[in-house]
């Protein structure tokens, strides 16, 4: 009888911890919860960033790449420090302050890849994590003070590819006409996970008549049918957009210089195709919203370090997106505040969640962050 009973006890016990081990945990989530279930382990985990220049008028406090040094080496260590670190790392442009001419874009290019390799800078050249670089419109563009507006640089992708080739994947699909002044748009798959990555300034020379040609630029055609054959494609369960340039701004489309002028030609397949996000940078701010009220998101990481005075950012950091097995997709955007100067160090500032939520393709129960 006292084994029987000590049969049943024990399996009740079983019986008990199986269900615990099932039940879904809690997780905070945008200031509210969500149950996620234990078993749903990451299938693919990526970083992403972008605008860590230095403003101009602190030119002379940074070293020869014109990168926010402090910030960026916080943002690496942190990442390369995590238990899990991410898979890939995307720049998403504006790695150095450039827009003056090629001799500036060669010199500063060249002190960042050196910073980035260098072990005692950060380490994160051999903690594993795949960068993948992408220009903006300080690699891509120059400013003209006669005009006081930017207009793309002639020898500028060349420049770029020659320094920045290596952070580009090798197994890459690219674009197969004009492959030098394209040279900065492709797609590629991680684990079923396609990312197309657009040059959202692609050079393009001056109509007849014109001095300049016109900024924010993509190969459009070919953009539309690599998100077409990609999300067709049963080897891919999502697909992730991603250049320097935002579509759209503080709650509209914005095809001007603060935004996307070759927006409208892409961004409608996108939302078609069901792309789970576009990530953009080159507003110094966080946005995150699904522009149509719901399906693809629009997220904007320009929190990378660029303090420019008139679109302040309230924070500096980086944001994660992690795809577990289920399918679902989960962004978490962390960060430090301000230093003071903005250039500096913030030993005292914590990082922090200043933004987690899970990306349904259904209107979000938390719409849209604006940090």
């Amino acid at each position: 009888m006292k084994i029987l009973k000590r049969i049943v006890w024990v399996s009740f016990a079983l019986l008990i911890g199986a269900v615990f081990a099932c039940t879904p945990r809690q997780q905070k989530q945008a200031g509210n919860t969500e149950l996620i279930a234990d078993s749903d382990s990451v299938r693919l985990s990526f970083a992403f960033i972008g605008c860590n220049r230095i403003a101009y008028s602190d030119r002379k406090k940074s070293n020869a790449s014109k990168a926010n040094v402090p910030a960026l080496k916080r943002i690496f260590r942190e990442l390369t420090a995590m238990e899990k670190k991410p898979d890939l790392l995307f720049f998403m442009g504006d790695l150095v302050l450039g827009e003056k001419d090629t001799t500036a874009l060669n010199t500063q290019l060249s002190a960042w890849v050196a910073q980035y390799e260098d072990a005692e800078f950060s380490g994160i050249a051999k903690s594993g994590i795949e960068m993948v670089a992408i220009p903006g419109n300080h690699e891509m563009l120059f400013y003209d003070e006669a005009t006081h507006n930017e207009f793309p640089l002639k020898g500028a992708t060349e420049d770029w590819l020659k320094h920045m080739s290596p952070y580009m994947p090798k197994d890459r699909n690219r674009v197969p006409f004009d492959s030098v002044i394209n040279g900065a748009t492709f797609s590629f798959v991680r684990d079923s996970i396609a990312f197309v990555v657009m040059n959202t300034d692609t050079y393009n020379a001056p109509a007849p008549g014109e001095k300049f040609g016109k900024e924010g630029q993509v190969p459009e055609d070919w953009v539309n049918a690599e998100v077409r054959r990609l999300a067709s494609s049963p080897a891919v369960k999502r697909v992730f957009t991603m250049g320097h340039r935002p579509y759209y701004v503080d709650g509209a489309y914005d095809t001007l210089h603060s935004g996307f002028p070759d927006g409208p030609k892409v961004w409608p397949t996108m939302v078609e195709q069901r792309v789970t996000a576009l990530l953009t940078a080159h507003q110094h701010k966080y946005q995150r919203w699904q522009p149509e009220g719901n399906g693809t998101y629009e997220i904007i990481a320009g929190q990378g370090g660029t303090y420019s005075g008139k679109d302040t950012p309230r924070f500096y950091g980086y944001s994660l997106i992690r795809v577990y097995n289920s399918g679902r997709a989960e962004l978490i955007t962390k960060g430090w505040d301000l230093p003071d100067p903005t250039w500096g160090a913030a030993p005292d500032n914590p990082t922090t969640i200043r933004d987690s939520v899970t990306l349904t393709w259904s209107k979000n129960k938390y719409p849209f962050s604006n940090l």
